[in-house]
């Protein structure tokens, strides 16, 4: 996070991360899932997909704990 960057600002960017990341995830796993239903894919495509997908979610795994980190350091208002 920046010095001139808001909490709030840095915050909705890395969440807009995070949801990229699952949706990504998600969309690889869809096309793996479409393609051994039709019979379309060999073992090493269907292998690649899975290890994107892994890596997509280990990327918003990261992020989440950079905002739990992040969260615990701002002081409570009010």
């Amino acid at each position: 996070m920046g010095e001139r960057e808001s909490f709030g600002a840095w915050l909705g960017r890395r969440t807009h991360q995070v949801l990229e990341r699952l949706t990504a995830a998600k969309t690889h796993l869809w096309i793996l899932r479409r393609q051994v239903r039709t019979g379309a894919v060999d073992p090493e495509a269907a292998q690649a997909h899975i290890d994107q997908a892994d890596r997509q979610i280990e990327d918003a795994a990261a992020a989440v704990e950079e905002l739990r980190q992040q969260t615990e350091r701002v002081p409570e208002s009010g």
